[in-house]
């Protein structure tokens, strides 16, 4: 009789090889897709910098004996409309008497709003502490004479410490009388004495040319009426220089106005300012580029260089298809690169960019359109989480059955731990790696799959 543990025993293996074999018998299959390819496609403009135009402004206010005559209103609103200067520009305004009061006229009272760039010989005040208005000094008037003198003696490039080269020039003259050297009255009508008042036309624009001025302005605010007020005669010769040096600038920032550059004083224009503000042209200094910016990834290879396209456009619209290997390169990666060269080197980014030769650098306010991809990957293996029979193994690539071959198609490789599974189309191995641990089969010839392919895998697992 056989013994009870030795028929336990005999049982116990019976049941275990049945469940070995129920187990390993039953089939499985994988199923992966690879990412797509992505397509990227942005317009990036290139920048400017906004400089704040040097503007010399010397203001010339009456002190002739009809000043007398100019209320104390007006003469709060004069003083008031020199802080109505836009805080955009670096200005230096000159205060000086119309007429002279025997004081030094290389050290008139300058305001500025950048006091650390001027010589410390110069007597900069605040605009509340200048003195716009002195004591009368008679009747001889010679407002273009005087403007002429000041500038020319005061201008840098003569010795002076005011006046700046490439700068905006402006005069602003407050008078309610007339230029007494091109002019002269005739029972209470100004007769313009055209030669002298040529001549000094003349003066003014040579004096533009050796400031090398970005323009030369001559504002004027005076009676434009004879007699609409006591003390008060019609400032023809003023207003007509005011309209000949805005003609002869060939501005278009007073088209509305009638009287170019010229403010009526009897009708209370204060808002002489505003034509100053608006008369004056910001500076745009445009930058210049020698590399673009087309990810802000830095991982090798994140841009295809064979299927970038790269467009330049203008602000009217105009297109232009850059060229590579003829106007730019592709691609290379880094941290905080200096992108552009003009005015200065600057604009670090970080990322993927592309390389400007000379003749594909981009300049303001031109833009870039690029369309870019991520690169094709390749897989070179299929991997089980557990061991398969080989003789079971189905390979399937885009729905279509990969034989087993050792050159075009699949092999079994067996477990593999932390195996890179991306290859390039040679077969090689491909970076960034992406690892995977199981049991490894591996693609043979042209039996890869690729971005956006589908891959199934089907196989009864070897018994345990």
């Amino acid at each position: 009789m056989m013994k009870p543990t030795l028929v336990l025993f005999i049982a116990l293996l019976t049941m275990w090889g049945c469940s070995k074999e129920e187990f390993a018998s039953t089939p499985k299959s994988e199923k992966y897709t690879a990412n797509n390819v992505e397509v990227f496609q942005n317009l990036t403009c290139s920048n400017h910098t906004l400089v704040k135009p040097p503007v010399d402004i010397l203001y010339l206010v009456d002190n002739s004996s009809s000043a007398n005559y100019l209320s104390t209103t007006v003469r709060n609103q004069i003083a008031l409309t020199i802080q109505s200067l836009s805080q955009e520009f670096d200005y230096r305004v000159m205060v000086a008497p119309l007429l002279s009061d025997g004081g030094s006229d290389s050290f008139r009272p300058v305001i500025t709003n950048n006091a650390g760039a001027m010589s410390t010989s110069v007597n900069v005040v605040a605009p509340d502490s200048a003195t716009f208005f002195g004591p009368p000094q008679g009747s001889n008037e010679r407002g273009f004479e005087r403007a002429y003198n000041l500038i020319n003696q005061n201008r840098i490039s003569n010795g002076g410490l005011v006046f700046r080269n490439s700068a905006h020039t402006l005069v602003v003259l407050v008078s309610n009388g007339n230029d007494n050297e091109t002019s002269s009255y005739l029972n209470g009508f100004p007769i313009v004495n055209q030669g002298a008042y040529d001549t000094a036309k003349a003066r003014f624009f040579t004096l533009k040319s050796n400031l090398a001025a970005q323009q030369f302005r001559f504002f004027s605010m005076v009676a434009h009426t004879s007699n609409c007020r006591s003390g008060h005669f019609l400032g023809k010769v003023y207003i007509d220089m005011s309209r000949d040096i805005y003609l002869n600038e060939q501005a278009n920032d007073q088209s509305a106005r009638a009287t170019k550059d010229s403010y009526d004083l009897c009708k209370d224009e204060y808002a002489i300012y505003s034509g100053v503000n608006s008369s004056i042209r910001q500076e745009i200094v445009g930058h210049t580029y020698n590399k673009w910016q087309v990810s802000t990834s830095t991982a090798p290879g994140a841009i295809d260089p064979v299927d970038i396209q790269v467009t330049k456009l203008t602000p009217s619209g105009a297109a232009t298809t850059l060229n590579i290997n003829q106007d730019f390169t592709c691609c290379s990666t880094g941290t905080n690169v200096d992108t552009r060269v003009l005015p200065t080197s600057g604009e670090p980014k970080t990322g993927t960019f592309i390389d400007l030769t000379f003749a594909g650098r981009v300049s303001y306010p031109d833009c870039l359109v690029v369309r870019t991809r991520t690169p094709t990957e390749y897989y070179g293996y299929a991997v089980a989480p557990t061991r398969p029979r080989p003789e079971t193994i189905v390979v399937r690539i885009r729905g279509a059955n990969i034989p087993q071959s050792t050159t075009n198609g699949w092999s079994y490789v067996g477990y593999q731990e932390n195996q890179n599974i991306k290859v390039d189309v040679n077969g090689n191995a491909a970076f960034p790696a992406l690892n995977r641990t199981g049991y490894f089969i591996q693609l043979n010839g042209t039996a890869k799959y690729a971005s956006g392919d589908t891959i199934e895998l089907f196989y009864t697992p070897a018994p345990l």
